[in-house]
């Protein structure tokens, strides 16, 4: 019985364990979504602002 509550508790950790590493991708993931978009942003805003100055 102590064997199946440690493996439990081994298999509990694992998946912990891997929820977390998943949160963190997670979080690089949008931060860098955020950083191509406020780039997009700016080229957008350069775009437009070229477009009024000639016009």
């Amino acid at each position: 019985m102590l064997d199946r509550d440690l493996s439990r508790l081994k298999h509990n950790r694992t998946n912990f364990d891997n929820y977390i590493a998943g949160y963190k991708q997670y979080k690089e993931a949008k931060k860098a979504e955020q950083a191509v978009n406020k780039t997009i942003d700016k080229a957008n805003a350069e775009a437009e602002l070229n477009k009024l100055l000639k016009g």
